[in-house]
C-alpha cells in the first residue's frame, strides 16, 4: 500500500487548485497549448457566433500560453489629426471612436497582446495608427467646405472605412464621431 504524507497531499491539492482559472464575465481567454491547439474561453462569446459555455479551465504556464481580451466597449479619443481636403487645404480633426472585440481568436492571432493587458493596449495603439490613415484617405475625396457643412457624411464615410479595415483584426467599431473640425 502506497500512502501519501498529509503535507504532500496538501501541497498537490494547492497546486492543482491554483491552476484552475475562471473567466470573468466581460473577458475572453485564448489559451494555446504547446501542441498547437487553441481554445477560447468566454461566458459571452465564441468563435462560431454561438454562446460559449466554457468559462473555466486549468492553466499550466509551462505548457500553455494565455491571452486575455477585454470584451467591453473601449473609448479612444484621437485629437488633432492633420488632414487635407480634395484641394489639399489643411485642417485638424478630433475623433472619438468606440470599439470592442467580436472574435477573440482572430484578435489574439492578429494583434500583439503578449506584453499588453488585453484590448486596451495593442488594439488602441493599432487604432491610433489606423484612424488617421483612413481619415486622410476619406478627407481627400471631399472639399473642406463640404466636410464642415455636412460633418455627418464625412463621419459616416470614415466610420465605414475604419470598420472595413478593423474587422480583419476581429474587432468591431461600435461608433465613430467627429468632435471638432478646425
Amino acid at each position: 500500500c502506497f500512502c501519501f504524507p498529509p503535507l504532500l497531499l496538501f501541497l498537490l491539492s494547492v497546486l492543482f487548485l491554483s491552476t484552475y482559472t475562471v473567466v470573468q464575465p466581460n473577458e475572453a481567454h485564448v489559451v494555446t497549448r504547446m501542441s498547437g491547439g487553441r481554445k477560447v474561453f468566454s461566458p459571452t462569446l465564441s468563435t462560431n457566433g454561438e454562446k460559449s459555455h466554457k468559462t473555466a479551465y486549468f492553466y499550466i504556464p509551462v505548457i500553455m500560453k494565455r491571452q486575455k481580451l477585454n470584451l467591453t466597449n473601449v473609448k479612444l479619443e484621437i485629437d488633432e489629426i492633420e488632414l487635407h481636403d480634395k484641394e489639399v487645404a489643411p485642417f485638424l480633426c478630433d475623433v472619438v471612436c468606440w470599439f470592442h472585440v467580436v472574435n477573440p481568436a482572430l484578435a489574439a492571432e492578429r494583434l500583439d497582446l503578449e506584453h499588453k493587458d488585453g484590448i486596451c493596449g495593442s488594439v488602441t495603439e493599432s487604432l491610433i495608427n489606423l484612424v488617421p490613415a483612413v481619415a486622410r484617405e476619406v478627407a481627400m475625396k471631399q472639399e473642406l467646405l463640404d466636410i464642415m457643412r455636412d460633418r455627418k457624411t464625412f463621419g459616416d464615410a470614415l466610420e465605414l472605412s475604419v470598420e472595413r479595415e478593423i474587422e480583419k483584426w476581429g474587432v468591431n467599431v461600435v461608433d465613430l464621431e467627429i468632435n471638432d473640425i478646425r
